[in-house]
């Protein structure tokens, strides 16, 4: 039981990470790219010379599910 309450703390923090980094590129027009796997929506910074490319909301949460049931 503690092992999965420090899992669930864990991932909870790591999110956080992720999210202050989206946050970043509110302000930033995003393009689409459908690919056979996903479709994947791209923030670009040209000006600084950096990009956030992320998955469909679907994607990640069966990622997260999948990356749940091997622990």
């Amino acid at each position: 039981m503690k092992r999965m309450i420090a899992i669930a703390a864990l991932a909870a923090v790591s999110g956080c990470a992720g999210l202050s980094r989206s946050m970043e590129y509110a302000d930033v027009t995003s393009a689409y790219q459908a690919m056979p796997d996903d479709t994947y929506k791209i923030f670009d910074k040209p000006s600084e010379g950096r990009m956030l490319i992320s998955t469909s909301l679907g994607k990640a949460m069966a990622t997260g599910a999948g990356a749940c049931q091997r622990m």
